[in-house]
């Protein structure tokens, strides 16, 4: 049986990133927006003691909104036989930033770009915010298999402005049907999912397939641990009236940052008739230092 840990937080097993030489400050458009798969070097030694780790990471669920009030599956698959945290703070709650926090095991501070900013439609995701040099060769992946011996593959959304430390990368924020995605399994770094492969379903059949492989838990894998870590970004989507008002201002026209959500055939009709909340927090943007520039310049949502 496959010994799984369930982690919200990789302070356990990311070793101290420490750089006392900062490299100077450049625009840095990202590695793996536009850069070519380079395979890691060989695995350091298999530490047999290690535990085999799946992390899993969705965004905008909310509780206080009741974003985990449909999970009814994971309630039973984990949370009961777990734990729940219920209060959550996140340094930099923005795309890209956030995400490379996590694969750098950095603060912001210590991974920002001085350099000017591209506009939203060129630079959704905020990559432009980060400074990956800052990190080369020092993702989470690249300590885990160094020093641990671990297998680390990546499936779904990431924006870590780097492609290093990891065995398998399949890479997309795709939010619906269909797709393209990055495949380092592909001859030409590409996959492209059919009309009738829904992201979340795509992603969760390809990290399946990727533990079940003799050389990752099969007896060829002598024993070495894995490290899944498992982004799913369909609940990261807007309705369609959002998309459309956003593609109306300045900081997106005539862009939309993320298509319109896009519910799975067979789970089209689990929420009908649910209704967002409006408690306190809705629509709130605060006074002025409240909240960060991004968060305060939304413009309202619409009760729709």
């Amino acid at each position: 049986m496959l010994r799984l840990l369930l982690i919200a937080t990789l302070a356990s097993v990311v070793l101290s990133l420490s750089s006392t030489e900062q490299p100077p400050q450049q625009y840095h458009d990202g590695q793996e927006r536009g850069g070519k798969w380079q395979p890691p070097p060989p695995h350091g030694p298999v530490d047999k003691g290690a535990p085999n780790i799946v992390f899993s990471l969705t965004d905008d669920q909310d509780i206080e909104l009741g974003g985990w009030t449909p999970m009814v599956q994971t309630h039973a698959l984990l949370q009961k036989n777990g734990a729940l945290l219920t209060s959550w703070r996140i340094h930099t709650p923005i795309c890209s930033p956030s995400r490379s926090e996590t694969v750098s095991g950095r603060y912001f501070h210590n991974i920002k770009s001085n350099a000017a900013v591209p506009p939203p439609h060129l630079m959704p995701a905020a990559s432009a915010h980060v400074n990956s040099s800052y990190y080369k060769n020092q993702s989470f992946g690249v300590y885990l298999r160094a020093q641990k011996g671990y297998n680390v593959a990546m499936f779904g959304k990431s924006n870590f402005n780097t492609m290093e430390g990891f065995d398998r990368w399949f890479q997309g924020a795709f939010l619906g049907y269909g797709g393209y995605w990055q495949d380092n399994e592909s001859p030409n770094f590409a996959y492209k999912a059919s009309k009738t492969d829904y992201a979340t379903a795509l992603l969760g059949n390809k990290s399946t397939e990727w533990l079940e492989r003799d050389n990752v838990t099969g007896a060829s894998s002598g024993g070495r641990p894995f490290f899944l870590y498992l982004r799913i970004p369909v609940v990261h989507s807007l309705s369609k009236l959002s998309c459309s008002l956003l593609q109306q201002t300045r900081y997106f026209a005539p862009h939309c940052p993320h298509t319109p959500a896009t519910p799975a055939d067979w789970y089209n009709e689990t929420c009908a008739g649910v209704k967002s909340p409006r408690n306190p927090a809705y629509n709130w943007s605060g006074v002025a230092g409240d909240f960060h520039e991004l968060v305060r310049r939304r413009i309202p949502a619409v009760n729709s």
